[in-house]
Parts: structure tokens; C-alpha cells; sequence
């Protein structure tokens, strides 16, 4: 078995950031080293010489890409043929990446989670005018939705049958509680401890993925009527008491 690639240190942080700590910028996102580099420096460490692990390592990369292609393009539950066919690999190098196809799957999400959460940081939180950072924080979120959409939604789909993936579902909910916590923090601070987390959810779901999935798929909303949409109940919601 080749060595797992670690999460990524960006990954980790924002899932730490759920906690209450500080988030970064994301120009410190764009500098962390990658899934593969990381795992590379590792086999180095390891002293693989001949380079197979190396290779394979590649390879699994390669195939996690190509499962985030096809979905991407709009495949929802793409067979294990397209995906060898894609990656360029065969059936049976599949199944030795990977223990089997859920397997395979959240490691896909994971990965797609790591390429796309660096959009959601929202710099300088709950500092200027209200209507300023809820314009940023709409947009933030229709940026981070728009590039996770199609795998965010298998992923929400799948996941009553993989425990993993409702874990990482719910990481991501908690972070995005937290972010909108810190960004509306002078509104909720001026209403009592229960009245400010009646409305910490209420913002939260009136802009979670599911409502951007539920506006956009199930309504054919475009990225400016949400926009319009979240701006107008969010400045409801902040400045209502």
C-alpha cells in the first residue's frame, strides 16, 4: 500500500478555524504546499529510491482529478470504466489506490474541498459598515458554491451511506457558522446570547449550500437574483431588534 496523502496544512487550519481561532488570508493558502508535494517530500524522506511509489502516488492524484473532471462536467455518478479510461490507468490499478469506490469518493470530496475552501475566507471579519460585509460575505459564498456545486451536491447526497463524507459535510457547516459568527459578530453582540443564536442559524441556512443548490438547480436562479436575494433577507435578518 502506497503511502496516504496528508490533508493539506491549509485544510487543516480552516477546519481548526471552526473553533474559534483566527482564520488566515488566503494569500497564505496559495503558498502551502499541495497534497503530492507533501507526500513527495515524504517518500523522499523515506528514502524510495527507485521512484514506484513515486509513480503511484501520481497516479492516485491523477485519478482523484479525473473523478473531480467528470463530476465537474457534469457526471453525477461516474462508472469505474470512465474513470480508468480518463486517468489513463487500469481497473485493477484503481482498486489497489483505493479500498473501494466510497473510498474513492470522499477521497475526491476531500480533495475538492481542499482546492475550493480557500475561497472561503473572508478578510478583516466583522470590521466596516454592515452593508459592506454583507456584500462580502455574499459574495465570498456564491464563489466558494459556484466552484464546489456539483461535487458538494453527491457529496450531501451520498453522504446517509458514508459516514465520511456527512463528517466532513459537517465540518464545513461548523467553519461556516463560525465565519458568519465573526463577520455579523457587532449585530449579534448588541441582541441576548439565545436571540443571537436564533439568528447565527438563520443566516447560516438562508445562505448554506442547500439553499444556494435549492435557488440555483430547483428554482434556475442565476448567481445575481441569489445575490440579490441573500443581500436583501441578510440586511432583514442584522438589522431587525
Amino acid at each position: 500500500m502506497i503511502p496516504q496523502p496528508p490533508p493539506t496544512v491549509a485544510y487543516r487550519e480552516l477546519m481548526v478555524s471552526a473553533s474559534g481561532e483566527p482564520q488566515r488570508t488566503e494569500s497564505s493558502f496559495i503558498d502551502d504546499r499541495d497534497t503530492l508535494s507533501a507526500a513527495v517530500i515524504t517518500l523522499h524522506d523515506q528514502g524510495d529510491a527507485d521512484g514506484r511509489s513515486l509513480r503511484r502516488l501520481r497516479n492516485r492524484e491523477h485519478v482523484l482529478m479525473t473523478v473531480l473532471g467528470l463530476i465537474r462536467a457534469g457526471d453525477s455518478d461516474p462508472s469505474v470504466q470512465a474513470i480508468a479510461d480518463g486517468a489513463g490507468v487500469s481497473l485493477r490499478s484503481i482498486f489497489r489506490y483505493f479500498d473501494d469506490l466510497d473510498n474513492l469518493l470522499c477521497a475526491a470530496v476531500e480533495l475538492g474541498v481542499q482546492q475550493a475552501m480557500p475561497l472561503s475566507v473572508i478578510p478583516n471579519a466583522g470590521e466596516g459598515a454592515l452593508e459592506l460585509r454583507i456584500d462580502t460575505y455574499v459574495d465570498t459564498r456564491l464563489r466558494l458554491y459556484g466552484a464546489s456545486h456539483e461535487f458538494g451536491r453527491i457529496a450531501r447526497n451520498r453522504s446517509d451511506a458514508i459516514p465520511a463524507l456527512a463528517r466532513t459535510i459537517r465540518g464545513i457547516q461548523d467553519l461556516m457558522r463560525c465565519q458568519a459568527r465573526a463577520q455579523f459578530e457587532p449585530e449579534l453582540e448588541r441582541l441576548d446570547p439565545v436571540d443571537a443564536e436564533f439568528t447565527l442559524d438563520a443566516v447560516t441556512l438562508m445562505t448554506g449550500f442547500g439553499a444556494y443548490d435549492t435557488e440555483r438547480r430547483l428554482m434556475g436562479h442565476g448567481p445575481e437574483r441569489i445575490r440579490i436575494v441573500w443581500k436583501r433577507n441578510l440586511a432583514a435578518q442584522l438589522s431587525a431588534g
